[in-house]
């Protein structure tokens, strides 16, 4: 099959992903915080080893899994493209809600609009991205989430070298922001229109992301006869639900999935990124200006001795 413009394929798929870079960003928030907020100047005190350091570090993954639960029924309902804009509402309102707390119950919302946006936004990013990808290109841009995660813990893991608590949030605030706007000069997904039975949108859509001179119609009849042949249509009865997970062809990459990922959770990855900062300072040696300790504009140093 012909290639379309990879520029775009690529723009697009950069965009829908930019709420993983945020996810990575709610994930290292706390470990540049809670060493912040343990000082006796702080905002909102806190001590350390106490209730509220943990729920801090905690209340993001409360939101996160009703996240993950919601966004597959908003992609059938609103579509790929609507999803991603909603996705970026609660995180961008839980990183105001940081920015702007006084008390521990406006961090505790705050982090729990994070996660919950940071939920939401895993499944329509990589669905967006192989809707409207070509597989010359899918496989290599899809997999751009989870390096998006891993960069989104560094950004954040780096602000919080240079910055207090809650400029980090306001500067985090600014990526929901760019990727909620961004998205509305990208079109929905072709695939996902042919299955509301709109050919005629679906392909100006497929023409906008291949480029100009571009024959999207071989394309296009691709993606008719593969959704006619699996009858691809919106699942709307719980029974429906159940029946179609049930089926080998969802069933097993489902359970295969399903293990990954609890050994992924169960490996203590979160612990580790939650609490890095803490992790560092109590791993025995003597420290001097770690990343969270002393006047925002010294933590750059970064030495241990033992």
């Amino acid at each position: 099959m012909p290639r379309g413009s990879a520029v775009r394929q690529v723009l697009a798929a950069l965009v829908a992903q930019l709420g993983t870079i945020n996810t990575g960003m709610a994930f290292g928030f706390s470990a540049i915080a809670l060493p912040q907020l343990q000082e006796p100047d702080s905002i909102i005190p806190i001590k350390e080893g106490s209730t509220e350091e943990s729920w801090i570090a905690s209340m993001s993954s409360i939101g996160t899994p009703i996240g993950c639960l919601t966004s597959g029924y908003m992609m059938d309902m609103f579509g790929r493209k609507r999803s991603l804009i909603i996705t970026e509402i609660p995180a961008l309102l839980g990183w105001m809600l940081i920015t702007f707390a006084t008390d521990i119950r406006m961090m505790y919302a705050g982090r729990f609009f994070v996660g919950l946006g940071s939920g939401m936004v895993g499944a329509p990013a990589r669905v967006y991205t192989s809707e409207v990808t070509q597989p010359h290109l899918r496989g290599m841009l899809t997999a751009f989430a989870s390096v998006g995660v891993s960069t989104g813990v560094l950004i954040e893991y780096a602000l919080g070298s240079m910055l207090t608590w809650n400029l980090c949030a306001a500067i985090s605030g600014i990526l929901p922001l760019t990727a909620l706007l961004l998205m509305f000069f990208f079109p929905e997904t072709p695939s996902y229109l042919i299955s509301r039975s709109k050919q005629d949108q679906a392909k100006q859509a497929l023409q906008k992301f291949r480029g100009s001179t571009y024959n999207v119609n071989r394309e296009m009849e691709t993606l008719v006869e593969f959704s006619n042949k699996n009858n691809i249509k919106r699942l709307t009865g719980f029974r429906e639900i159940v029946c179609a997970l049930l089926k080998p062809s969802a069933l097993k990459p489902f359970t295969l999935l399903f293990l990954y990922f609890l050994i992924y959770q169960w490996s203590g990855t979160n612990v580790i990124t939650f609490y890095a900062v803490e992790i560092f300072k109590d791993s025995g040696g003597e420290h001097e200006q770690v990343l969270s300790g002393g006047h925002p504009g010294d933590r750059l140093g970064f030495r241990f001795h033992y």
